[in-house]
């Protein structure tokens, strides 16, 4: 930053956009100059005694000066003074809200579409250029000098604080006018939190039931729906917001429906739920596709739960063995059997959602000698292993030890440990087990 001194004055040469001239010293002991930069400064005895600082030629505004006194006094030629960013109006333009009589000075999460009129005094003759509108150091908003217009569903969910039980949102303001003079400012604004209505993932599904009996009497499914939708009554949009939940469900390999069907639902405060509706003739022999969505007032796209409601075939068969007894085959499995090949053994319900369980028996060979031995269990996308077991069989006596052993020696001396990955079987020996042949029993849910 150069800087020279003016007499007893000192001067800093902040910006100079733009030549200025240089006309060089009076050259008298009233008057003293400095050249600063492109241009020369004058201090001028006054005759009432007192001292002025000036600059020679044609100055452009925009030409920065800070004189700091020494002694005496000065004053400060062509300093432009940035704008000032003083009020700001919003104007509400989502037509729903308006009718509403949503009140215009708030900001409503993903529904508002807001003009910004704002209200920014200039000087030195200066024409606003620009104002920008930010939101947590983003660019949300931006016009050439006009009103800013912001589509807050384009800028999602907003960064609030809550002050006294009362959400604001910060938003920085900012000013450029014709000069470059620049100025900003923080402008808080009262939010109603308005979400996009959401369903629950895990408990939201469509089930296959049926009475097992000698034949199928029933085929069907039941639908059930948990989700969230915003109906806060302590202010004008919850007063004015329902939802609506609807269904579609089609063959596998068949076109999908255009319409949605209507639910009847329950709704308690914010929550909206569909328990056990049933959905009569599902062919156990079919795959079925289906998609439950909930929209409301303001969201028509709403949210969408999409999937799948696999094939459920389930028969019982008369046969003869050493006792008669019926044998159940699940969607052409046997539960009762223990294969190498993948099974289908039963259902895992863990309270919100009911998965198949699948059965695989995996021959890991002979058992390692005091050490371990990997083997690829070869399946896919398993989601959780809910059962890990097996048997280790020496052929020459029929000694069967179970897997995992534990022993009650020294460090478990003799002892058959096993884990699963996502890939492979590990067993773990801590003595010679050579002579054992094991097989490994996992029970998983897959995804």
């Amino acid at each position: 930053m150069p800087y020279g001194y003016i007499g007893n004055y000192q001067a800093t040469y902040w910006n100079i956009n733009g030549s200025l001239s240089n006309s060089g010293n009076l050259g008298s002991d009233d008057y003293r100059s400095r050249t600063l930069g492109s241009a020369t400064g004058y201090v001028t005895h006054n005759t009432d005694g007192t001292k002025s600082v000036s600059f020679s030629g044609s100055f452009n505004p925009t030409a920065w000066y800070q004189i700091i006194e020494v002694s005496g006094s000065a004053t400060l030629p062509n300093l432009h003074k940035p704008p000032e960013i003083e009020s700001i109006t919003l104007t509400e333009n989502n037509q729903q809200l308006i009718d509403l009589s949503v009140d215009e000075a708030k900001i409503t999460q993903y529904l508002s579409n807001k003009t910004f009129a704002i209200t920014s005094p200039t000087y030195d003759s200066a024409t606003i250029t620009n104002y920008s509108i930010y939101h947590n150091n983003i660019l949300i908003g931006t016009s050439n000098g006009g009103d800013v217009t912001i589509n807050f569903y384009d800028v999602g969910k907003l960064i609030t604080t809550n002050i006294e039980g009362i959400d604001y949102v910060t938003l920085l303001i900012t000013a450029t006018d014709s000069l470059n003079g620049y100025t900003t400012r923080l402008f808080n604004f009262e939010v109603y939190l308005y979400d996009k209505p959401t369903y629950d993932g895990v408990k939201t599904n469509i089930l296959r039931k049926s009475d097992y009996n000698t034949s199928l009497i029933d085929n069907y499914a039941l639908l059930n729906f948990y989700g969230n939708f915003y109906k806060n009554a302590t202010d004008p949009i919850g007063l004015h917001n329902s939802c609506v939940v609807e269904y579609k469900i089609w063959q596998d390999g068949t076109t999908e429906p255009v319409n949605y069907i209507t639910l009847q639902t329950t709704i308690i405060d914010n929550q909206v739920k569909v328990e056990d509706y049933l959905l009569s003739n599902i062919d156990f022999l079919t795959i079925y596709n289906y998609k439950i969505r909930i929209t409301d007032t303001f969201d028509s796209t709403g949210s969408i739960k999409e999937s799948t409601v696999p094939l459920g075939v389930a028969t019982w068969t008369e046969f003869a063995d050493r006792v008669d007894f019926l044998k159940l085959t699940v969607q052409d499995y046997n539960p009762f059997e223990y294969s190498e090949d993948e099974t289908i053994c039963g259902v895992w319900n863990d309270g919100y959602d009911e998965k198949t369980l699948y059965r695989k028996v995996i021959d890991i060979g002979s058992l390692p000698n005091a050490s371990s031995t990997t083997t690829s269990h070869n399946i896919s996308d398993i989601e959780m292993i809910v059962n890990i077991h097996g048997v280790a069989i020496r052929s020459v006596d029929n000694d069967t030890l179970p897997i995992p052993y534990v022993t009650f020696n020294t460090n478990n001396a003799g002892g058959i440990m096993v884990y699963v990955n996502s890939t492979n079987v590990v067993v773990n020996t801590t003595t010679d087990r050579s002579a054992y042949d094991g097989y490994i029993i996992l029970e998983y849910t897959k995804t």
